[in-house]
């Protein structure tokens, strides 16, 4: 004799939300990784403001190829770690933070495309 499990399904999965754009993407990530640190883990289709599409690795694997291909440099590694510890980007009104606002400004620039590729920003 045979019987029938009842296992329920989810009635609807929520869509995935693209980011706007590849600053939000970043901060996001930065946001996380804080959060790893303090050890929260961490699943994408569980996120506070709904499910998004992608993981936090995700975009640290772009980052990652991105550098390895001379894409970005160093210094904008430099600086997206500096002002992503600090969740927000560098000010160019701030005489201090002008160069390192051109440096964010050309690292967002060189990364929206392949985020944009991957569906990650709108």
């Amino acid at each position: 004799m045979s019987f029938y499990r009842y296992v329920p399904r989810a009635l609807a999965e929520p869509r995935a939300q693209p980011f706007e754009t590849a600053q939000a993407a970043w901060l996001w990530y930065c946001q996380c990784q804080l959060a790893r640190i303090e050890g929260a883990r961490f699943q994408s289709d569980r996120a506070a403001l709904g499910p998004k599409p992608c993981d936090p690795d995700d975009i640290f694997t772009v980052v990652d190829r991105l550098y390895k291909s001379h894409a970005l440099e160093r210094r904008h590694l430099l600086v997206l770690g500096d002002y992503g510890s600090r969740l927000a980007p560098p000010q160019n009104s701030n005489p201090a933070e002008r160069a390192a606002a051109r440096c964010w400004s050309q690292a967002m620039a060189v990364m929206a495309p392949v985020l944009k590729a991957k569906g990650i920003i709108i």
